[in-house]
């Protein structure tokens, strides 16, 4: 996605325009890399890199995926298209979305708590290091 997605002028003016884009190095940031991969499981079955994670204002995430290609592939979503979906969603539903987003992080919290006490990876202690988004 770095050289087809991110570096394409087109969907770089949406990005700008619409969105305030922020890349976070996994390997400098693992734990908040687990976080975001654990909402993108959580919410579409499955995880992967590259991963894409779209915020409300108070760091809420609301959707997610991981690979979107440029150009049509196989019916994948194609990233300009998901971009203006968003953007449009938020635009048009922001309540809805933040309301979701509050109760998506609500349920993710109380199973990250749930599973720290089986001695998963995931603590609320890495949660609140990430922001504050649970």
């Amino acid at each position: 996605m770095e050289r087809e997605s991110y570096s394409d002028p087109e969907i770089a003016v949406i990005m700008n325009a619409k969105f305030v884009s922020v890349k976070v190095d996994r390997e400098e940031r693992p734990d908040v890399d687990n976080i975001y991969m654990t909402f993108v499981e959580a919410t579409t079955g499955n995880g992967g890199w590259p991963m894409n994670v779209w915020l409300t204002p108070n760091l809420k995430p609301f959707v997610g995926g991981t690979y979107f290609p440029a150009k049509d592939r196989d019916g994948q979503p194609v990233f300009e298209k998901v971009l203006l979906q968003v953007a449009d969603a938020w635009k048009k539903r922001r309540d809805e979305i933040v309301a979701s987003s509050k109760e998506i992080t609500s349920q993710l919290q109380n199973f990250v708590q749930s599973s720290n006490s089986l001695g998963q990876k995931v603590s609320r202690d890495i949660l609140q290091k990430a922001g504050g988004i649970f």
